[in-house]
């Protein structure tokens, strides 16, 4: 199956479908980090985030105990994910070879684009899960 990023929004019936595919941008992930750093801009990691019931059960599926404390679930505003997506979406367009699959990282960008618009739109807040 593969890694993914997807969204997840504070908003839990947004009225729309935030789902993204999300696996581009974790198959590149380590060369997008890159590139977010030397843009000035934080990584896919960095906006990762989990609430405690999804920490608790991934530390129970890694065998890891249980009374380790996660952090404060974070959530980002969809100006920031929206001028995150397009400053990379530039790049990239730019300088396709920066990318091991330009074409299908790109793809995602415009995914997480529209979800996030579509976020803002209802004043919903974000941040990136990540399935594997």
């Amino acid at each position: 199956m593969g890694a993914a990023y997807f969204i997840a929004l504070d908003n839990p019936d947004p009225g729309f479908d935030p789902l993204v595919n999300g696996k581009a941008i974790a198959r590149d992930a380590k060369r997008l980090s890159r590139v977010a750093s030397s843009l000035g801009l934080k990584t896919p990691d960095d906006y990762v985030s989990m609430g405690g019931d999804e920490a608790a059960s991934i530390a129970e599926e890694f065998g890891i105990s249980d009374d380790i404390q996660a952090p404060p679930e974070q959530w980002f505003a969809a100006d920031e994910g929206l001028a995150w997506v397009a400053r990379l979406r530039a790049h990239i367009q730019s300088d396709a070879k920066a990318m091991k699959d330009a074409d299908a990282v790109l793809a995602d960008l415009a995914e997480y684009e529209c979800v996030l618009l579509q976020a803002k739109s209802i004043g919903a807040k974000w941040h990136f899960s990540v399935d594997f």
